[in-house]
């Protein structure tokens, strides 16, 4: 999902008449100082192919792409709630195929679950995402890495869910198939997430302390090449442990340390964003999902520059805003060593504020909390991220 540079392009033949100017929904940059502008005529056209499709009864490979690119174009515009309609509708038609298209439809349910999780809907994701590995061990191998690598997004939901002992099981279940099975990427997912997880719970367990050192130092003795980018992964956590006065001399030493090729960009140290670091109030769900995409550049020496919101609903709070460019500002990227051009590299990250429904007492109806849970999405990908996304 987010497929931007050509999903958003309009296709006009060059002998139509010029069509009416329409108000933009959402406005993208890129990299040549160009936009991509995503319109009610974008929206309408690929809700016209997903509609052609249900219309001529077209094979479910196909009604789940169009399904994805009108849902995707939704998500983009800010309507989520509409995105996550039309993906649960796909679902619902196409669910019943995961035999013969086990990867396409595992598409579908990790897509209802990511969304369902940005709609801050009562409904947990973790169903969506262990829907997804049972599509994929429908109809693949047994030992097919991606049914492993789906394995770790259940892992992921249970944490965001504060599920750490069960997001620690699937973790563990996934390291030891893929250590025994040979598959070093997967490996590196799993034991990168338990040291990131482990490192997080022993921040305010001191009895976990041990367990948390001993989950770093399992990566960094893989020597395996393959390991290379886990093992940078790994030697970025303690920056975010160590008192705010110590953290940049960390921060010097790890850049040291890492095992950087050179040629691209790793995301060395992003501050944390939590919860109680954003001004409480309503969740105004009245205006709509709150997000604000936000645009920024990754200097040849690391460091961060021109951050500009370009995308911002009338449901988000400029506190919140500034909040994530402060924390943008203070990143630290892996330098270049032969930059191609000072100008940097252009990023875009979209960050949803996410206000879950919960149960009203005595009402059907359920109410939104007013704590916020943050999402950050990537939407470009000329920079390869170290951290893992959160």
């Amino acid at each position: 999902m987010i497929l931007l540079p050509l999903l958003f392009q309009a296709q006009t033949p060059l002998s139509s008449p010029a069509p009416p100017v329409e108000k933009p929904i959402a406005t993208l940059p890129t990299e040549d100082g160009s936009t991509i502008t995503v319109t009610g005529g974008n929206l309408k056209a690929a809700k016209a192919d997903l509609d052609q499709c249900l219309r001529d009864h077209c094979p479910p490979k196909e009604d789940i792409q169009r399904s994805l690119t009108y849902a995707e174009l939704q998500f983009i515009a800010g309507d989520y709630p509409g995105s996550h309609r039309t993906l649960t509708e796909s679902r619902s038609r196409n669910a019943r195929y995961a035999a013969e298209l086990p990867v396409e439809v595992a598409g579908l349910h990790r897509a209802v679950g990511r969304v369902t999780r940005l709609n801050g809907l009562e409904t947990s994701p973790v169903t969506s995402f262990a829907d997804a590995v049972y599509a994929l061990r429908a109809g693949l191998p047994k030992g097919a890495p991606c049914i492993w690598e789906q394995r770790l997004e259940v892992g992921d939901a249970l944490a965001r869910e504060g599920r750490a002992y069960g997001a620690l099981q699937h973790y563990s279940w996934v390291a030891h198939a893929a250590n025994k099975a040979g598959m070093t990427d997967v490996l590196g997912m799993a034991l990168v997430r338990t040291a990131i997880l482990t490192n997080a719970i022993a921040a305010d367990n001191p009895q976990w302390r041990q367990r948390a050192q001993e989950s770093i130092d399992k990566v960094l003795r893989r020597t395996e090449p393959g390991m290379r980018p886990y093992r940078n992964v790994v030697r970025t956590i303690p920056i975010q442990l160590v008192p705010e006065k110590d953290r940049p001399a960390i921060i010097d030493k790890v850049v040291a340390e890492l095992e950087s090729d050179g040629e691209h960009q790793a995301l060395v140290y992003s501050p944390n964003i939590y919860p109680r670091d954003l001004p409480q109030g309503a969740a105004l769900t009245e205006a709509g999902p709150a997000f604000v995409d936000i645009s920024f550049r990754v200097m040849p020496d690391g460091h961060v520059t021109d951050i500009e919101p370009v995308n911002l609903t009338a449901a988000t709070r400029p506190a919140w805003v500034d909040v994530v460019t402060k924390a943008i500002g203070e990143r630290r990227y892996t330098a270049l060593r032969n930059p191609g051009h000072a100008d940097g590299t252009l990023r875009l990250e979209r960050y949803t504020f996410i206000s879950r429904q919960t149960p009203q007492a005595g009402s059907r109806i359920a109410s939104r909390t007013a704590d916020r849970q943050i999402s950050r999405l990537d939407l470009t990908a000329a920079v390869d991220p170290v951290a893992a996304r959160r």
